[in-house]
């Protein structure tokens, strides 16, 4: 089942919605179309009527007079970023109408990518109701550090990973993880124990994927990235950036970095939560994103989100080394399997 969202949706989370739609109705060769009107209903949420092959849609918000143009300036947003990487085709159509249909390639990368970030996303909000939900929600969390990885490796350019987060895919333990990440790095020296006063269960310190450019000289001072995979509702509560002085501190003798950079990896857009305003002017909403944006990569570093990601992933792919310098890109097949799980699980519900 797909839950529509409230009368408090934001348009990312109106955009998401129509977006898993839309992967819903090719399935059954059919569009979407959206008609936005100002009335009100009982429930002030997003009322759905089929009819043939087309949906029309009604936002009741009453804050909002123009919801077909603020979603449709999300929508367009999304397209224009990303243009051919988009697994969509978003049309304006005459008398404020567009349609949203799938235009997706089964070997593109990008658009595999964008499509498991899309679900995971659905999942995240509770838009996405299935029976085994859990279970795919598990197995989420674990496959977007392959996506973390991605985005990483696309903002180092020709960037190295190594997947440090628990569980790691070799069942290495903390300390294994250490010495196999300084032989990758090739300079810093590990402790051999865990050191006192710290946790002797330590899994990960937050850290979840480790980047790197490498130089040929193989010394410090080079830029090193430290990512936090954020899947999950409580992103928020998972800031890396007092972790990245204290990781090299305290558990090497020779640590890999004087100045390591924090990112956060989220599957969602960076706005998600930015909500609709009363205005309808574009420059406003952006205004608020870049205040939102500058507070997030304050707290949390490096913004890593969908449309970034999707875009590391179109670059990453096309580098002739991405299978042994990128991390966990071996499971990048199992993305795609877990897409196709969630979608026909949302097709059975359905029939």
């Amino acid at each position: 089942m797909i839950k529509a969202p409230g009368k408090n949706g934001t348009r990312s989370e109106i955009a998401d919605w129509l977006e898993i739609r839309a992967l819903l109705k090719l399935e059954s060769s059919s569009s979407i179309v959206m008609s936005v009107a100002s009335t009100e209903s009982e429930d002030h949420g997003l009322d759905e009527t089929e009819s043939g092959n087309e949906t029309e849609l009604e936002i009741t918000e009453k804050e909002v007079e123009n919801g077909l143009d603020i979603v449709a300036y999300e929508l367009g947003f999304r397209n224009d970023s990303l243009n051919e990487m988009y697994p969509f085709k978003y049309t304006a159509l005459p008398s404020g109408h567009f349609s949203l249909t799938l235009d997706f390639d089964e070997t593109n990368q990008a658009h595999q990518m964008y499509v498991f970030m899309l679900l995971v996303s659905g999942v995240r909000d509770k838009r996405i109701a299935l029976p085994d939900l859990e279970a795919f929600i598990l197995q989420a969390g674990t496959l977007f550090h392959v996506c973390a990885s991605i985005g990483v490796a696309g903002l180092m350019h020709s960037g190295q990973t190594f997947w440090f987060g628990f569980p790691r895919p070799d069942g290495t333990n903390f300390l294994d993880a250490l010495r196999k990440l300084s032989d990758k790095l090739k300079f810093p020296k590990p402790k051999q124990q865990i050191p006192a006063g710290m946790s002797a269960q330590a899994k990960d310190e937050e850290i979840d994927i480790v980047g790197w450019r490498p130089f040929v000289d193989n010394r410090i001072g080079g830029l090193i990235v430290l990512c936090q995979a954020a899947s999950g509702s409580n992103w928020s509560a998972k800031s890396i950036i007092s972790a990245v002085p204290k990781f090299s501190k305290t558990f090497f003798t020779q640590g890999p970095y004087g100045y390591g950079v924090g990112a956060m990896a989220m599957p969602f857009m960076a706005h998600h939560d930015v909500e609709l305003t009363t205005k309808d002017i574009e420059e406003d909403f952006e205004d608020a994103c870049y205040n939102r944006l500058w507070s997030t990569h304050s707290g949390f570093g490096v913004i890593l989100d969908r449309i970034r990601i999707v875009q590391a992933t179109n670059e990453v792919f096309s580098r002739a080394d991405h299978e042994d310098a990128v991390a966990g890109i071996e499971k990048y097949v199992d993305l795609t399997s877990w897409s196709k799980g969630v979608l026909d699980s949302l097709a059975k519900v359905a029939a």
